[in-house]
Order: structure tokens, then C-alpha cells, then sequence
């Protein structure tokens, strides 16, 4: 019995096997790389500890860990960021690039800002929003520590006239991108930057233009956060009574 059944094993290890089939892996062609093209927007973005980056709390750190961790399935997804440019804090970098010079609204007049690009030590592409007009201006260079970045400034200029100017500046990049990078997905962070979303989907409908999609995110909710009179935003100027609060 056991000499039948190890010829038997002997006669199967024998034969000839079918060829094994190997599928080839193909390189995904430029239409199918990074199909995602994702724009974070944030107030602040980095880690306390790491040079160059500016983090008053969870934000920013959550900022840059997404980025951190996008950056590992960057075959299909092209995640990067933009935040304000504050002098003050920012003074130590170097390497910039001038991305383009955009126009956009702030209250009822056309501004100019500058679109700075830089990449970070891990990869990381990093935009910045840098005034060129003096009322602009003086609103970011006004900060010169970070935790005044969620506040009025040092010299008494206010954070919702901020917020209002580096949202407008924002929607009008988003949709225009640069050369190699036009996102289809806008993520804004925090209660601070909800206007976004109304500001990109009214430059879009002007322009019929499909994309790019906001998402929203929420990191913190606190009682008064995010309550504003129609009448302090600039950017939300509308037939709305001065008295009535904006959430």
C-alpha cells in the first residue's frame, strides 16, 4: 500500500505542469496617476519642533500629519497645502517660488496677492498666500507670534478681516491652480475658514466650471466660535440686516 501510494506521488511530481500564468504589472499612464489633486487650506500647518512650520495647536499638527501620511499613497493622490504667509514667522525660510500673481475680492475692491510655493524637507508641497496691496498687508504682518493667528493682531487688525482676505485669495487659486496642479478636491480646516466652500462654488457657477469640490471640517467646537455680524465680513457683504449674526 505504501509503495503504490509514494509511486503514485512519484508519477504526479513528474508530469508536466501547465505554464504558470504571470500577469504583467503595467505603469498606470498620466491619466490615471494622482487622480485625487487635493488642496488642504489651513491657518497654520506643521508640528511644534519642526523648523519652518508654524502650529499654534491641533490644526496644524493634524495638517501636517495628513499631509505626511497622503504623501505615502502619492501614486494616486497629489495632496498639498496653503496657508497665510506671515512675515514675522515665516521670516526664516527661504527658496520660494513665485507661483502667479492673482486678483480677487476684499471688501468691494479687486487685491492682489502673490502665490509662493515651497517644498518641504519631506515632500511636502506647500503653498502660501502673501498679500501685495498695504490693506493686505498689514493684516499678516501684523501677526508676530502664532498664537495670535486665531485673534486680532498685535497692532489691533481683525482676525474675521483676516480669514475673509486669505478665503478670497484661496477660492480665486483653487480654481485656477497652477500649470501642473488643478485641484478637484478643496478641504478646508477649521470653523475659521467655512466661508470657503460659498466662495468657491459662486466662483465656479460664474465660471461653469465643475470642479474643484469643497469639503469641510470641523476640528473643534467651542460656544461664540465662529458667530460674526453680517456687517464684520467683507467678503459676505450681501441684503442681510448688520444685526443679524453669521454662523
Amino acid at each position: 500500500m505504501a509503495k503504490s501510494i509514494m509511486a503514485m506521488m512519484a508519477k504526479i511530481q513528474s508530469a508536466p505542469r501547465p505554464p504558470q500564468h504571470v500577469e504583467e504589472i503595467k505603469e498606470p499612464d498620466e491619466k490615471e496617476k494622482k487622480f485625487i489633486k487635493l488642496l488642504h487650506v489651513s491657518m497654520e500647518f506643521g508640528m511644534p519642533g519642526v523648523p519652518g512650520t508654524v502650529a499654534v495647536g491641533g490644526i496644524g499638527s493634524v495638517v501636517y500629519s495628513l499631509c505626511q501620511a497622503q504623501k505615502v499613497h502619492e501614486h494616486f493622490i497629489d495632496a498639498r497645502v496653503i496657508i497665510p504667509y506671515y512675515e514675522a514667522l515665516h521670516k526664516d525660510l527661504t527658496d520660494f517660488e513665485e507661483i502667479q500673481e492673482i486678483h480677487h475680492l476684499y471688501a468691494d475692491q479687486s487685491v492682489r496677492s502673490m502665490i509662493l510655493k515651497k517644498i518641504t524637507d519631506e515632500g511636502i508641497v506647500q503653498y502660501f498666500v502673501k498679500p501685495l496691496e498695504p490693506i493686505g498687508i498689514q493684516l499678516f504682518n501684523d501677526i508676530h507670534i502664532p498664537e495670535l493667528i486665531y485673534s486680532n493682531g498685535w497692532n489691533g487688525s481683525k482676525f474675521i478681516e483676516r480669514i475673509s482676505y486669505f478665503s478670497s485669495a484661496v477660492s480665486e487659486f483653487s480654481c485656477t491652480g497652477e500649470p501642473l496642479f488643478k485641484p478637484n478636491i478643496v478641504q478646508g480646516h477649521g470653523w475659521a475658514l467655512s466661508f470657503l466652500g460659498k466662495l468657491i462654488r459662486k466662483r465656479r457657477e460664474e465660471n461653469l466650471e465643475e470642479k474643484p469640490y469643497t469639503v469641510y471640517v470641523v476640528h473643534s467646537i467651542h460656544d461664540g466660535d465662529g458667530i460674526f455680524l453680517a456687517n464684520e465680513v467683507p467678503i459676505l457683504k450681501q441684503n442681510r440686516n448688520s444685526a443679524e449674526p453669521i454662523r
